[in-house]
Order: structure tokens, then sequence, then C-alpha cells
């Protein structure tokens, strides 16, 4: 492998979550492509040996600052703790109590990638320890580093001029967390070096517009880097077999939903639980639902669920088995499930929010329908379950897509173009 091109990818951890397995991707997909990439988390699961995490040795003082600090963050957010409303995920602080410590190990890549790094790396020490020694590429897999805490604004849209108020702390003061979490990121971001250069990356086009848009990073370049996923193993199994593993019949008509924290109001189930009890004629429908909540429907129909699936060859399985796969998101990036059920061949049914219409091609890789009409969801899937040719050209067309678009091969050469031009 060259070694003339070394980058430091940043990212929580290795293992969990749809963004790790993002950042894992292109890790990999850099290192087949000749870039010493080195992934650094705070908490390391896998095995792998370039991936490093995080060294919490240090000095008595030290440690004794990282509680102090630590305590001092829990305590500010502690107090909304009962007047945050359900269904929301999580708001992150911008500081860490790690401060600039993450950083001492970076110290002989050439360019530092963060990924997703809330609760890692310090926002002030980014901006004002990193980039004054190195170029930084941030890649964003949801909206935390332009707002005021929060991933997924759910229409809220305070991150355009200033937070406050924020809705999912459940706070009407314009003074609250988010908007000191806000300020804190504008000052860092107006105080940073002018040293080495800084590039924000989104995955979809629909995240590089909420960027561009927002105040803290509208005078940012955002360029769009699809995902990269390794499409000899995203790719069409036998479905019979893929069926016999899992108690499904050949004759039955498969809708797949797959959504790690599936009870978040943001993942919209509620709307595919009323889109399939809207069907007429549900006879051999099974709705197979995928990852560690079970969703709750409401037994009007076939649900089966299998639970967390984690192992990618079997994933791929269950992509396949599935006649189609239904997304009704209502805010998302560019879905790391509704890309791998396209590599696997399978049709994609979803509404036309956030990254989704960039992987589903409405009438070329699946069907598209407007923002919160269960009603159009329904109509969308009974009408890829009657008309056969309709499936099958789909079907073709959504595996093509994915390997034009999605590949490793791809995505490494957009990212090592990138890199380079920074060095």
């Amino acid at each position: 492998m060259s070694r003339s091109l070394w980058v430091a990818l940043c990212n929580f951890n290795d293992l969990r979550g749809g963004a790790t397995r993002a950042a894992m991707r292109q890790h990999v997909a850099l290192r087949a492509d000749g870039v010493d990439s080195r992934l650094h988390v705070l908490t390391k699961q896998s095995n792998n040996a370039t991936v490093f995490p995080f060294d919490y040795r240090a000095t008595s003082w030290r440690r004794l600052r990282r509680r102090l600090r630590k305590a001092r963050i829990d305590r500010e957010f502690a107090k909304y703790r009962r007047s945050r409303p359900q269904g929301f995920e999580q708001f992150s602080d911008d500081r860490v109590h790690l401060g600039a410590d993450v950083f001492r190990d970076l110290s002989g890549a050439q360019v530092v990638n963060l990924h997703w790094v809330a609760g890692y790396c310090d926002y002030r020490a980014i901006f004002s320890d990193l980039l004054s020694r190195k170029p930084v590429v941030w890649t964003l897999h949801d909206m935390n580093a332009f707002t005021g805490g929060c991933h997924y604004d759910h229409g809220c849209a305070g991150f355009a001029a200033r937070c406050g108020c924020c809705p999912q702390l459940g706070s009407s003061d314009e003074r609250d967390l988010s908007a000191r979490v806000w300020a804190r990121k504008r000052h860092a971001i107006d105080s940073r070096s002018r040293v080495n250069p800084f590039r924000v990356v989104s995955p979809s086009r629909w995240l590089a517009a909420q960027a561009q848009r927002s105040a803290l990073f509208r005078d940012q370049h955002v360029e769009v880097i699809p995902y990269g996923l390794d499409t000899s193993v995203y790719r069409p199994c036998d479905q019979a077999s893929a069926r016999r593993l899992h108690g499904l019949a050949d004759g039955d008509r498969v809708i797949l939903f797959l959504a790690s924290g599936a009870g978040a109001r943001r993942k919209g189930f509620r709307f595919l639980d009323q889109a399939v009890s809207g069907i007429a004629d549900r006879r051999e429908l099974v709705v197979v639902t995928v990852g560690g909540e079970r969703p709750p429907s409401s037994g009007s129909y076939d649900h089966r669920h299998l639970g967390s699936v984690t192992d990618e060859e079997r994933l791929a399985e269950v992509y396949s088995m599935a006649d189609l796969f239904v997304i009704p998101s209502l805010e998302d990036n560019l879905p790391l499930a509704c890309q791998e059920a396209l590599a696997c061949g399978t049709p994609v049914v979803g509404f036309a929010v956030g990254g989704i219409p960039d992987m589903v091609i409405d009438g070329q890789t699946g069907l598209l329908a407007p923002p919160k009409d269960a009603k159009a969801l329904s109509q969308a899937i009974q009408r890829f379950f009657g008309d056969p040719a309709l499936a099958e050209r789909l079907s073709a067309g959504a595996r093509e897509h994915a390997v034009r678009e999605y590949s490793y091969a791809k995505n490494a050469a957009a990212y090592r173009a990138l890199y380079e031009s920074l060095v």
C-alpha cells in the first residue's frame, strides 16, 4: 500500500450506528485505493488493527479537569430532561470534557476527516487547535454540526438564524442551552485559524442545502460525495432460499422496514402502518421489520420482527427476500438501508424527503410519495404489487443505480481528490 497520503478519520466509535458504518466503509474504500487511512475513535469495539481508540492516560490534574468539565456539561443539560418531549433523538452539547486532548494522536496525519464526532471532538478545539495545525474535512451525517444541539431539526429551522426556544428541549427561553451551544459554535467559527483550510462534505444534496442555509455554515463550500458500499456484499441473493430461512413462502408479498430506534417519530413507521392497514386485500402481505426495537403496529396485517441483524451477508439476504423496501422517514440524510436495498436489487418506496430522492428515482429505482401522506404511500405500494413488469424494471434499475453511483472505488476517488487538493 502506498503511504504517500496519510489521512486520519475521526468518528465516535467503530461499530454502532449508520454514521459509523458509513465512516468505516469510507475507511475501507480509502485503504483499498492506496490511502493510508486510520480511523480514530473514542471507544473501540472491533479487532481492526487500523482503528485507534482514544488514550485516556493523563496526569492526575488533567483527569480532575476532565471530571469537573464533564460534570458541568451534564449539569447544564440535566434541567431539560423532564421538559424534553418524547420521540426526539439525541441532543448534543458542543463541549466535550476531553477538550483538545483527542487530537494529540493525529499529529502525523496530513488531513483530518471528521465524521460523527458529537461527544468526542470538542467544537472549540476543532477550530482553535486542530485547524491551526492541519487541513480538516468534515463529513456531515446529520445537522448537528450547524445547529444548537439537535441532530435533525424536525422543521424548526432555528439554525437558519439563531437557536433558542428549542422545541426539542421543551424550552420557551431564548437563552436556553440551544442558544448557548449555537453562540459558542458561532464564536469558534468566527475566531478559527485561517492557516489551514476547512471543507464540508455532505452525502446528500438535501443535507448540503441545509448546511448552506444555516447561519453557521452558509459561507462554507459544501461538496456532495455520496456514501460508498461494497456492492459485492450487497448484491441480489436467491430470494426463495432467503425466504425459507425466515419462514416466508414464495407467494408472499413481502415489505421490508429497517431502522434502528424505530420508535423515533423521524423514522415514520406510523405512516407505513397506516399505509398497509389501508390496503383492502392484505392476503399474503407480510411486513418484516429489522432493528433493535420492534415498531408498534396496528395488528391488522402479518407483521414479523427479525430483531437486529448486523452481519452484512445475512443483511443482504434479508433485503433480497423482500419484494419491496419501504422507508417512510420524515427527515434523513442518505439512509444506508435505502442504499443497501437498492444494491440488493430491491426497489424502494418512500417519502420524497431528505436524501431519499437522491437514491429513489421515481419510476426507475422505486416510487416516491409526498411527505406524511399515508394514502399516497399506500397507493405506491399497491401500484408496485399490481404491476409485475414495473416491479421487474425497478429491481433492475435499483441494482444498476447502486453499482454506478455508490461503489467503493467512486467514493474513494472523490475523497482522494479532495484530500490532495488540501495538501
